[in-house]
């Protein structure tokens, strides 16, 4: 779920760091009041305590199958919607079936997102989707009211275009430099002991100074 903030539950680096391939998966987006939820099935918002029980005892009168449908929807919070602590920056809902194989999310996907926008992995969501929703790239940017780098989530073809304008665009500093700076890169990494600081940058019509340190 999203979080008491603005921050988005696509955005946290817990859950890309366990469940999304270390970064290389997908995340997808859901509206909940899109989903067909069996009235059958068990759903809710999972808690977070200091200690939970490591099992749940099933009484000695459980003798049919009733019974134990029965034990099970009253333990219900505490067997599928408790965990401990150290797991609550998961901030999870959870839905559980004995009946069901799958949930149909078709019409419930508003947003993928991923966190490399000119990756494969993003080309190939971008050909499965077919705009019928957003594909969108995490992002960090520099907290304008702070030195914190804070998420941001991005249209993913947008800032693949951009990109790709900014590579031949004349008036983009920053080819330049990049070009120089691997000039003096290559021509002096056989020496420890050189300086990789190249103090004068030059362009077609601007000579730029500046301490720019490789």
């Amino acid at each position: 779920m999203d979080y008491d903030s603005y921050i988005k539950g696509c955005m946290s680096p817990l859950m890309w760091g366990i469940y999304g391939d270390k970064r290389k998966g997908v995340c997808i987006e859901f509206d909940y009041n899109k989903l067909n939820i069996p009235d059958d099935c068990f759903k809710d918002i999972v808690n977070y305590y200091p200690a939970v029980n490591g099992s749940v005892s099933i009484p000695s009168n459980i003798k049919t199958i009733k019974d134990i449908k029965d034990f099970i929807k009253e333990k219900s919070k505490e067997m599928f919607f408790t965990k401990q602590e150290s797991w609550q920056g998961e901030n999870e809902f959870r839905l559980i079936s004995d009946k069901n194989d799958y949930l149909d999310i078709t019409s419930a996907i508003s947003a993928v997102y991923l966190t490399s926008c000119d990756s494969i992995e993003c080309l190939c969501v971008e050909e499965i989707v077919k705009d019928t929703c957003e594909v969108k790239c995490i992002d960090y940017i520099k907290n304008p009211r702070g030195k914190e780098s804070i998420p941001i989530a991005i249209n993913c073809r947008e800032i693949r275009e951009i990109k790709e304008k900014a590579k031949t665009s004349p008036s983009n500093a920053i080819n330049q430099i990049c070009k120089q700076a691997l000039e003096l890169y290559n021509s002096k990494k056989e020496n420890e002991n050189a300086s990789m600081i190249l103090e004068t940058y030059f362009f077609p019509e601007i000579k730029m100074i500046s301490n720019w340190l490789l």
